[in-house]
C-alpha cells in the first residue's frame, strides 16, 4: 500500500490484489454475482406481476433463494474483512477462528442455496404440465432433491470435531473430501435429471424442431453448473491439502460464488420470453407485429396488463391482406373478425334447412333438445392455406391438439365441409358421432 503513488484527490483502493493477497478477487466476483441475482429478481417479478401472472410457488422459491444467496454474499464480504484470501502469516490468530466459522456458515448455506434453486426448476417444470407421467417424475425428483439437501448439511456440518465443526486448519479431518465427492457427485446427478425432464417435457409436442431446440437449449443453460461444479472440487482438494488455506482455499469460495449465482441466473431464463417481447423496439424496423393500413400502423401486441401467459400473435395471410386493409378494422381484432367477414356462417338443423346468420343475431346460437345444430363455413374467401397460416403460427410454444369430427348419416349426406383438419357430415336424419383424438 505505501509503494502506491495517488494523485491528489484520490484514496487508496480498498484491497490491493498482491502475491500473497487474493481477496480482491473474491471481493469482485462476489459483487458481481450479486448483483447480477438480484438484477434478474427484479425482471422475474416484473414478468409475474406486469407481463406473464400468476405469481406461484417457483417464483416464491426463487425469492428465498435470492434472499439467502444475499445472506451468504454478505458473509463471503465479512470473510475477505477478516483477512481470507491472504497469507496465513499476514492473518491475525484470532482472525483464524473467526474465518472458519465464517466459512463453517457459508458452506451450509451454499447447499442450501443450490437445493433452493434446483426446487425452483423443478417447480418451473410443474407448472408447465399436466401429465400424470410427467408430474410423477418432477415430484420424484423433488423429493430426491430434498433428500440430497438434507444428506449433504449432515455431512458437511458433522465433520472432525463435533464440539468445534467449524475447525479444519491444523487439525486432521479425515473423510471430508469423500463426503465433498458424494455432495458434488449428488449435485451433477440432479442437474442432468433437471435437464432431462425437460427434454421429456418438450419431446413429445407438437412443434417445429427448431423450436423444440430453442426450449431445450434455454433449460441447458444450467448445464455449465456441472462443469463448475467440478472445477470447484479440484479447488476444494488442493485447499483441503494445503499448508496455506487461507490463501489457497480462496479460488474454491470464488467457484461457489459463481455456482451459486448462475444456478439462480439460469433459473430465470426460462421465463424470459414474455420480458424480452414486451421490452423489444426491433432497433427500429418494422417487424411481423406492425400491420399497415393506409395512413394508419397498428401493432397487433397486447397491451401492458393483458393476459400474455402464452406468446400468440394475431398475423394476416397474403391472400386476406387486401381484405383486411379494405374492411378498415382495428389489427387487435384481425383474427376473429377475418373469419366473420370472409365466410357466411350457415346453421343447419336435423331438419335440413338453413338459416343464414344476420348481423343482429346473436354470436351463440343453442339450440333447445328437441334439435340437431351444427355450424359449419360457407366456400368463400377462407381457404385452407389461410387457416393452415394462421393455425402454425397461433400455436407457437404451446401444446396442439388436433381434433377431427365425423358425423355419419343413415340417409341422404346433405353436405360435407372441410375446415383446416375439420370433418364434418350433416344428415337429414338419425346422426352418430364420434370423436377421434
Amino acid at each position: 500500500m505505501s509503494s502506491l503513488s495517488l494523485a491528489p484527490g484520490y484514496s487508496p483502493p480498498s484491497t490491493v490484489v498482491t502475491d500473497s493477497d487474493h481477496g480482491g478477487w473474491l471481493t469482485i466476483t462476489n459483487g458481481v454475482m450479486l448483483c447480477n441475482v438480484l438484477l434478474f429478481l427484479g425482471v422475474r417479478l416484473y414478468i409475474r406481476f406486469a407481463i406473464s401472472p400468476p405469481f406461484r410457488h417457483d417464483d416464491t422459491m426463487f425469492c428465498l433463494a435470492t434472499a439467502l444467496f444475499v445472506i451468504q454474499s454478505g458473509l463471503v464480504f465479512l470473510h475477505v474483512s477478516k483477512g481470507f484470501g491472504k497469507s496465513r502469516e499476514l492473518v491475525r490468530s484470532e482472525d483464524l477462528v473467526h474465518i472458519q466459522k465464517l466459512g463453517y456458515t457459508s458452506d451450509i448455506l451454499y447447499l442450501l442455496d443450490l437445493f433452493l434453486s434446483k426446487c425452483c426448476v423443478c417447480l418451473l417444470l410443474l407448472r408447465l404440465t399436466s401429465n400424470k407421467t410427467h408430474v410423477r417424475f418432477f415430484q420424484a425428483l423433488l423429493g430426491f432433491t430434498t433428500l440430497w439437501m438434507v444428506l449433504s448439511i449432515f455431512l458437511v456440518a458433522l465433520r472432525c470435531d463435533l464440539a468445534q465443526p467449524w475447525i479444519k486448519y491444523d487439525v486432521r479431518c479425515s473423510g471430508l473430501l469423500a463426503r465433498w465427492i458424494f455432495i458434488t457427485a449428488s449435485n451433477i446427478l440432479v442437474e442432468v435429471a433437471l435437464f432431462l425432464g425437460s427434454v421429456l417435457l418438450v419431446f413429445p409436442l407438437q412443434m417445429a424442431r427448431q423450436k423444440k431446440t430453442t426450449v431445450m437449449m434455454v433449460f441447458g443453460c444450467r448445464l455449465p453448473l456441472i462443469a463448475i461444479a467440478v472445477l470447484r472440487l479440484k479447488y476444494l482438494t488442493a485447499g483441503l491439502r494445503s499448508s496455506d488455506p487461507t490463501l489457497d482455499d480462496l479460488p474454491t469460495v470464488l467457484v461457489t460464488q459463481i455456482e451459486l449465482g448462475w444456478s439462480l441466473i439460469s433459473a430465470t431464463v426460462p421465463c424470459l420470453n414474455p420480458f424480452m417481447r414486451a421490452v423489444s423496439t426491433s432497433y427500429g424496423v418494422m417487424d411481423s407485429d406492425t400491420i399497415f393500413d393506409g395512413n394508419h400502423v397498428y401493432n397487433t401486441r397486447k397491451p401492458n396488463g393483458a393476459d400474455s401467459s402464452y406468446g400468440l400473435r394475431s398475423i394476416m395471410s397474403r391472400k386476406n391482406a387486401l381484405n383486411f386493409k379494405q374492411s378498415g378494422k382495428p389489427a387487435t381484432s384481425v383474427h376473429s373478425d377475418r373469419r366473420e367477414s370472409a365466410a357466411q356462417e350457415i346453421i343447419i338443423h336435423a331438419d335440413g334447412k338453413d338459416y343464414g346468420r344476420g348481423p343482429k343475431s346473436p354470436r351463440i346460437y343453442r339450440g333447445d333438445h328437441s334439435s340437431n345444430t351444427a355450424r359449419v363455413f360457407s366456400e368463400g374467401r377462407v381457404d385452407a392455406d389461410s387457416i393452415d397460416e394462421e393455425s402454425n403460427d397461433s400455436t407457437k410454444m404451446i401444446i396442439k391438439k388436433e381434433v377431427q369430427w365425423f358425423v355419419e348419416s343413415d340417409k341422404n349426406t346433405v353436405s360435407t365441409v372441410n375446415t383446416g383438419g375439420a370433418s364434418l357430415e350433416m344428415a337429414d336424419q338419425t346422426t352418430k358421432a364420434s370423436t377421434e383424438l
